[in-house]
């Protein structure tokens, strides 16, 4: 569901200080308006398949608001699933369960669980996974009420959000509407209504762009609230009623509802105008299946407004309907959140076990091997010395012979596009001169079109001789960097060859020497040109990431593969490996007969000068 669940409750939260803690738990016994099948999880047949189905299964029973069954699934997650890995499933886990303890009430909690997946998620460097974390860890800091916090984690969101992502995921992510609308709420709270209406202005482009069903109506209420709080009462009433048309129309019920209980309270002193938008409440009510939460809040701001313009028998009566509501949920309320916190301490105390046994083997590990080691490095020392001597000596000559060769190769390349283009183009295009003054000489029509095609066979030559000078010695380099240059070649690629072929880059590229640019060119090059020429492949991936002191590279395609062994005698994977010997970066190869994959890390700061 992503986050229509919060979001939809995120607008009132800010209004509402909530005095005790069961009011959030109401939201766990409404009724179901999705249907879960349990069945998906029953006919798996590997523990791999049941970990997936139990993940899935709490997502869709959160998105129908069933808390407890949401719950009950994702900690057979985790009994499938050990919590001490550092992956994509242990970040999207942490994430969830962050969320539902938002549900709950349970605000550190969820604050924990929200810390611990932005560690992992950076660690396995998924920026998407980080913006979701920091999103619900400001959501469970502005119930906290550590409003500054909330207010940073919500940046902290925004600025890892990539500017392209794959969405292919285990689960939906964040969209960046509700991060603005999470930051118009916690800007309305601390009395900031100009930032607030800045940050929702946002949400609401954002939302109506992507014809955002829940996200336009609840932009459109928090534009109420802020010049509510601004004390601007027309501009509130337009947009509530705005909300509520969006609202019914999308079938977002509980937004229409909290709407009209807002509408109440414009005009306290006008019992007429109170009535009518409680009728119109109270018939939604009715009508149409809303949660306990919503319920509650419509009846109080109504009370508020009875209460004003002093309807006592209004008073009463709606009194009554939030003791009744209290009732429905104060029963199981207490007993749940033991039960949730009995869950978690177990959860953490198996995870703490865990880990140190893990840490008993180690250090029993360590004892033995540190002796033998003791036992091997007095001897070893002065052989190991040597040796290094040596390898470092030999290493430094391969490099300066490597830049050498690199250093020949590539002024060779610009003498021979130079002089394609300026000697075999010019030439070309003088025969083009020549033969274009031929066309008014009185020729026969058969000469004349023969002329024609000679001439187009020069342009296309000329052409020809262009791209192969640019393939040389791309100027884009010196010109517009790196990255670029990367996707122009890329976008040449796409309109000459069958291939469709995707790039990709994340974060702010960096400013490298144009001789260490120009080695990185050449190895994308390279491996799209045997992309092109061996691997049969109809799609291919050239992806750049950079993040802090590091670049990484990936090409891969979807093509029949190769003898990773064999290859490597190859010229060209040779060439690939002497430019990647001589950044200093790492290079994993990973082929089968359904793709190859190329992996190449660079330490920009180990890249020579």
């Amino acid at each position: 569901m992503m986050v229509n669940s919060f979001i939809k409750s995120r607008a009132f939260l800010s209004i509402i200080q909530m005095k005790k803690k069961y009011y959030f738990l109401l939201l766990l016994f409404s009724q179901l308006l999705w249907s879960q099948n349990p069945k998906e999880y029953d006919h798996c047949k590997t523990n791999q398949c049941r970990i997936l189905a139990s993940y899935k299964l709490s997502k869709s029973y959160l998105e129908s608001d069933d808390i407890p069954s949401s719950q009950q699934w994702l900690n057979k997650t985790k009994e499938l699933y050990p919590l001490n890995k550092t992956d994509t499933l242990v970040c999207s886990i942490h994430n969830l369960q962050s969320e539902l303890f938002y549900y709950m009430g349970l605000f550190q909690f969820g604050a924990d669980e929200a810390e611990k997946a932005i560690e992992k998620s950076i660690q396995i460097k998924d920026s998407l996974l980080t913006v979701d974390a920091y999103f619900f860890l400001g959501i469970n800091q502005f119930e906290l009420k550590k409003y500054e916090l909330s207010q940073k984690s919500l940046q902290q969101s925004l600025h890892h959000y990539p500017k392209i992502w794959n969405k292919k995921r285990i689960s939906n992510s964040i969209d960046k509407e509700y991060i603005y609308n999470n930051l118009a709420q916690v800007k309305l709270k601390i009395n900031q209504q100009d930032a607030a209406l800045r940050f929702n202005r946002l949400a609401y482009q954002l939302a109506k762009a992507k014809d955002s069903k829940r996200g336009i109506p609840n932009a459109e209420q928090t534009f109420g609230e802020i010049y509510l709080a601004k004390n601007e009462l027309d501009s509130s009433r337009i947009y509530f009623e705005k909300s509520v048309q969006s609202a019914l129309k999308s079938d977002y019920y509980d937004i229409a509802l909290v709407n009209y209980g807002f509408l109440s309270t414009l005009s306290p002193e006008n019992l007429e105008t109170t009535l009518q938008y409680y009728k119109e409440g109270i018939n939604l009510i009715q009508q149409k299946t809303i949660n306990a939460f919503f319920r509650r809040f419509f009846y109080e701001l109504t009370l508020q407004s009875f209460q004003k313009n002093g309807a006592t028998q209004k008073v009463i009566e709606v009194q009554h309907k939030i003791i009744q509501i209290d009732n429905e949920g104060r029963l199981n309320a207490n007993t749940y959140i033991q039960d949730i916190s009995e869950q978690y301490v177990n959860n953490e105390k198996k995870l703490l076990t865990a880990e140190n046994e893990k840490f008993r083997r180690q250090r029993n590990i360590t004892i033995l091997l540190v002796i033998s080691a003791l036992l091997c490095i007095a001897v070893m020392t002065l052989g190991i010395v040597n040796i290094r001597r040596k390898n470092k000596e030999k290493h430094r000559q391969e490099i300066i012979r490597l830049e050498s060769l690199l250093d020949g190769q590539e002024k060779e390349r610009k003498r021979i596009a130079e002089e394609l283009h300026d000697g075999l183009n010019g030439d070309l295009s003088a025969i083009k001169y020549r033969l274009s003054g031929l066309e008014d000489t009185g020729l026969h029509l058969e000469d004349r079109e023969n002329l024609v095609k000679t001439i187009d066979l020069i342009d296309n030559a000329c052409t020809q001789v262009r791209r192969i000078s640019h393939n040389l010695m791309p100027s884009s380099i010196l010109d517009f960097g790196l990255v670029e240059t990367v996707n122009q070649y890329c976008s040449k690629i796409n309109s000459s060859h069958p291939l469709e072929l995707d790039f990709q880059y994340f974060g702010d590229p960096a400013t490298l020497p144009k001789k260490s640019e120009t080695v990185i060119y050449r190895i994308i090059q390279e491996l799209i040109n045997n992309i092109i020429k061996h691997s049969q492949a109809t799609t291919a991936l050239v992806q750049m990431n950079f993040h802090e002191n590091e670049l990484f590279i990936t090409v891969e395609d979807n093509g029949v593969g190769f003898d990773v062994k064999n290859a490597k005698n190859g010229l060209g994977l040779k060439n690939i490996e002497s430019r990647i010997q001589l950044l200093k970066a790492g290079l994993e190869i990973d082929s089968s007969d359904k793709g190859t994959s190329f992996q190449i890390n660079i330490d920009l700061n180990s890249i020579p000068k």
